[in-house]
Parts: C-alpha cells; sequence; structure tokens
C-alpha cells in the first residue's frame, strides 16, 4: 500500500514503462533477479512539462500506459504565473534544509525573488535559496541571489543583435543545465527543445 510518483515521467524509457503499466493494471511485480510475483496496490501520481500527446505521436511514449496514467489531470500554471506566492512558498523550501534555524526573508529578498521569471520554476527558486543560504552563511540577502542568467539582465553586447541573441541562448542553455543539475534531457525538455537540438547547441557555445 502507499503511493508511487513519477516525477518527469516524459524520462521513462519506452522499456520500462511497459514494466509501470504492468504494475498498473495488474497489481504485480517482481523484484530484480527473481521470477517471484509480489502483489501490491499502490497509488501512481505522475508528473510531467511536456505534452506528452506531442510523444505519442512521435513514438516515444506509450499512448496505453498515458490513458492509465490519465485518471485524474492536474494542471499547474508555471511559477511566475503566481509570484504572490512567493514568500510563503520560498518559506517553506527554506525550512527543509534549514529547519527550524531558516532566516527570515527580507522584503528586499522577496521583492527581488518576485521580479524574476523562474524558467526553472520551483526547482529553481528551491536551489537558488539553498545555494543564498550556504553564501551568506545562514543569513539571505539580495547580495546573496544568484540572477546570472536571468535573460532581463542581458546587455547589448559589442556585436550587436546577433551577439545579444547568442548570448542570451547561452546563458538560457546554462540556466536549464543547471536547474537540472546536468542533466541534458530534462533541461531540453524543459526548454521545448528535442535532446539532440540542445546537444548541438551546448556544442556550439562550448558547453559540452
Amino acid at each position: 500500500h502507499g503511493t508511487i510518483y513519477l516525477d518527469d515521467v516524459d524520462d521513462i524509457p519506452l522499456s520500462e514503462q511497459v514494466k509501470f503499466l504492468r504494475v498498473i493494471e495488474e497489481k504485480v511485480f517482481e523484484r530484480v533477479g527473481s521470477t517471484t510475483q509480489i502483489k501490491c496496490d499502490v497509488r501512481f501520481i505522475a508528473s510531467t512539462k511536456v505534452d506528452l500527446t506531442k510523444m505519442i505521436a512521435e513514438s516515444i511514449f506509450r499512448e496505453d500506459f498515458y490513458y492509465r496514467l490519465k485518471v485524474i489531470e492536474v494542471h499547474l500554471p508555471p511559477l511566475r504565473d503566481y509570484l504572490e506566492d512567493i514568500p510563503n512558498l520560498a518559506a517553506h523550501l527554506l525550512k527543509r534544509f534549514a529547519g527550524d534555524g531558516a532566516p527570515e526573508l527580507p522584503n528586499k529578498v522577496i521583492s527581488h525573488l518576485q521580479s524574476y521569471s523562474w524558467p526553472g520554476n520551483v526547482r529553481e527558486l528551491s536551489h537558488m535559496l539553498e545555494q543564498a543560504y550556504i553564501i551568506g552563511r545562514g543569513r539571505l540577502s539580495v547580495e546573496h541571489l544568484d540572477f546570472t542568467n536571468n535573460l532581463s539582465a542581458v546587455k547589448l553586447q559589442p556585436g550587436g543583435f546577433k551577439s545579444t541573441i547568442e548570448a542570451a541562448e547561452r546563458d538560457l542553455l546554462q540556466c536549464s543545465l543547471k536547474t537540472y543539475e546536468g542533466n541534458k534531457t530534462k533541461a531540453a525538455r524543459n526548454l521545448g527543445m528535442k535532446p539532440s537540438t540542445f546537444r548541438d547547441k551546448l556544442r556550439k557555445y562550448g558547453l559540452d
């Protein structure tokens, strides 16, 4: 009994999807190296940031697995659409890694957090807060926030429009890669790119 959470279910290979499908439909599984079937009664919750129907059309996601998961569908808006929730969300995230000793969020810090577009959503917010907490040795200030990948802060480059766009693209690639801790597949899908296109751009900017 219990709940299994499949984070970024779109990353599960086709060969593994059929195994999860069997657990959902037949409620049995086998341990690695064993042929003994074990009964289970679990609830599945899956999340994704991509359109799974497009993946089905490209034959990289099983249609039967999709419909078995899609019993109740909940759409969550990106973090940039509910910036007013950042104070409570940030306080909760701080307590996750700082415990009861989590510092208060100064108004200036909250203001800066709410001025950012958060392409990496809650995961990026969590990483930035943890980084700021470590750098500030338990104290948070605007100086500890790393917004170097914020595209709104990109300045006109000496080479003009083309160089500026390339600089912005490079920063966006770095931001997504950092948010997903080097996982190129997840970073690519976060930007709506095919993994092959993402890798080509990484090579172009010397980020591979």
